[in-house]
């Protein structure tokens, strides 16, 4: 039984590293992107895509 709750743990710490990596990740892009000044540009460029896929999740749940 105690192989099994650790094997739940690692897989609970992956997952959980996982996602903290990639919220990192994002955030150093976009602070970057502020930086060198293109976060509005990539703000443009992304926002349709982003409330397209809203829409279609909505609609479809």
């Amino acid at each position: 039984m105690g192989e099994v709750v650790q094997f739940m743990l690692l897989r609970f710490a992956i997952i959980g590293g996982g996602i903290l990596l990639l919220v990192i990740v994002v955030g150093i892009i976009a602070v970057a992107l502020k930086k060198a000044g293109r976060y509005d540009q990539a703000k443009r460029i992304v926002e349709p895509m982003v409330r397209e896929q809203l829409e279609k999740r909505r609609k479809r749940g």
